[in-house]
């Protein structure tokens, strides 16, 4: 039966979805792949096939969620009809998302260092 790039890509969600689920529950640290997998009822290789590691599942989930506020913020902007509207929305997401790019960035540096440890 051969998948198609929709099925795939619902593999790779399921994945995705399974990780965040894990890593709220046990922990970033206590995690392992095979958790995921469990929880995603995927083999070890459907989740090696789309991430390299742990670490970069972690990042991929930071980025979407930077990704996703990135784009509430844009809608949001663009439903501002003057100029003082359009300040006020993009004013009332600007600590959020600087706390987010803050955390993302704390947690690049700490992959970062983890890899050099080993």
């Amino acid at each position: 039966m051969k998948r198609t790039h929709e099925d795939a890509e619902k593999t790779r969600l399921s994945i995705v979805d399974a990780a965040l689920k894990v890593f709220l529950e046990m922990g970033y640290s206590r995690a392992k792949i095979s958790d995921i997998c469990r929880v995603a009822n995927v083999t070890r290789g459907a989740v090696y096939w789309y991430f390299r590691n742990k670490e970069d599942i972690l990042l991929y989930l930071a980025d979407s969620l930077a990704h996703e506020i990135e784009q509430k913020i844009n809608e949001s902007f663009e439903q501002g009809t003057t100029n003082f509207e359009k300040t006020e929305i993009r004013m009332s997401f600007t600590m959020p998302p600087l706390n987010l790019l803050k955390a993302q960035f704390i947690l690049r540096m700490q992959v970062r260092r983890m890899k050099t440890k080993q």
